[in-house]
């Protein structure tokens, strides 16, 4: 019979794993990593190996979720109106990222993932980066033909929520708890997320379409429209 555990003890054993297993250090010698350290990893223990160590947005996504659980009772625009004497109305920084680690990634991602609009979904120094989807592409180049590289780099809109978020989080968080070395970041993310929404709105209103884009390639460029005729 398989051993019995808690909910409690679920959570202190992801806890006590979670950066061991997913956080790249800054010091590492290993070759296979080292391109991307400072970054959490894509998985652990995938059966290709090598795609464990990829700069992907995903962890984006759980330091969202984590985040929302955290402090369900705020919004995203109410977090960007709080004003400093309601700062220590926020909880303690999601369990699983130890804040100035989740800084120095989000920096990263900032760095090589974020475009005029929308996040790219595969780091540009990866061998497998390929940032123009065309699904219309009829080539024999497997890595692009049918759009194949959906997942390999092209700028993608819905992550861009759960970047602004995070940045918005963390930032705010560590101005709050060490202001003489991150006081600063308390205008300064917002500053970042206003900018990225006023290009969103720009885009949103200067379209045709009237709507933002599932995706964009390289530095926000317009993909190729859909070809119904390419299946």
């Amino acid at each position: 019979m398989g051993q019995f555990w808690t909910w409690s003890q679920w959570a202190d054993s992801i806890k006590s794993c979670f950066e061991k297993c997913f956080w790249i250090p800054n010091d590492t010698q290993d070759p296979e990593i080292s391109y991307n350290h400072g970054a959490y990893k894509d998985s652990f223990g995938s059966s290709a190996k090598f795609t464990d160590n990829q700069l992907r947005p995903n962890f984006l996504v759980t330091m969202t979720v984590l985040m929302c659980i955290y402090m369900h009772k705020f919004s995203f625009y109410s977090l960007l109106q709080l004003i400093p004497s309601q700062r220590g109305n926020i909880k303690q920084a999601p369990s699983l990222f130890t804040p100035e680690r989740a800084w120095d990634a989000l920096q990263i991602v900032k760095a090589q993932l974020v475009g005029p609009l929308g996040i790219k979904t595969l780091g540009p120094n990866d061998w497998a980066y390929r940032g123009y989807y065309d699904n219309s592409n009829e080539s024999t180049d497997f890595s692009l033909a049918k759009g194949f590289n959906y997942h390999q780099g092209p700028e993608w809109l819905w992550l861009t929520g759960y970047y602004l978020r995070a940045l918005l989080y963390f930032g705010r968080h560590l101005a709050r708890i060490n202001p003489k070395s991150y006081g600063h970041l308390a205008n300064e993310v917002l500053a970042d997320c206003q900018a990225h929404l006023a290009r969103l709105d720009d885009h949103l209103y200067s379209s045709p379409w009237r709507s933002l884009p599932e995706l964009t390639n390289f530095n926000g460029s317009v993909r190729i429209p859909f070809n119904k005729n390419s299946f």
